[in-house]
């Protein structure tokens, strides 16, 4: 066991494992890996004015309809119920990234019959953000500790304000970018239940399932 498996268990925090950092024609096997090991998949769709880097396509999502009870695809897209229409699989749990909350309802209500959870992703909030949360009543709220859609970015910690304000309001928070072993512990001081690790995490597995590959930059 890896040592940010040991302190996700420790803080109770539930560890997803992001597919970017896995070469792509292993993906499907470090899938099956997490999921048996008890974690979550974490498969990020980025398109249009979010792309940074390639997401995942539509056809390696349905090669992941195996672990669809642990799967939390993220969409990081324009238009999201588009996307959402056009998902090849029915996850456990969806996330959509939202700059502007004022289209949430609706794409909230397309969401929750693909997927039987329903989060909204978040850079930040703004004053009046958080009550609109708190009447959406999304089952999650993951925020994002770096840009989304751009890899190779250190977490801002400081938006773990962030995560404590939403944590306040008695909506489930989540973090997602740049989570490592030395930043997990105080992610989960400041109310994180879930924690997504690209790098960090597949590197971890690497070792523990030696046929999985580099990690990918």
């Amino acid at each position: 066991m890896g040592l940010l498996t040991k302190l996700a268990q420790e803080h109770h925090v539930l560890l997803s494992g992001s597919l970017l950092a896995v070469p792509k024609d292993e993906r499907v096997t470090a899938a099956r890996y997490l999921a048996h090991h008890g974690h979550w998949v974490h498969a990020d769709v980025i398109e249009g004015s979010f792309r940074g880097q390639p997401g995942l396509s539509l056809t390696e999502l349905e090669q992941l309809e195996t672990v669809a009870n642990v799967l939390d695809i993220h969409l990081m897209v324009d238009d999201p119920i588009h996307a959402i229409r056009t998902l090849p699989i029915w996850p456990r749990r969806l996330t959509v990234q939202l700059r502007n909350l004022g289209e949430a309802a609706e794409v909230m209500d397309v969401g929750r019959s693909m997927a039987s959870e329903f989060w909204i992703a978040i850079e930040g909030l703004r004053s009046h953000d958080l009550e609109h949360l708190k009447n959406l009543k999304p089952d999650g709220v993951l925020v994002m500790l770096t840009p989304p859609g751009s890899a190779g970015h250190a977490a801002d910690l400081g938006r773990l304000g962030t995560v404590r304000a939403v944590d306040t309001a008695h909506l489930s928070p989540g973090v997602d970018g740049g989570i490592t072993p030395a930043n997990l512990p105080i992610a989960a001081s400041a109310g994180v239940r879930y924690a997504v690790s690209g790098r960090a995490f597949i590197h971890e597995l690497s070792q523990e399932m030696p046929h999985v590959g580099s990690i990918t930059t």
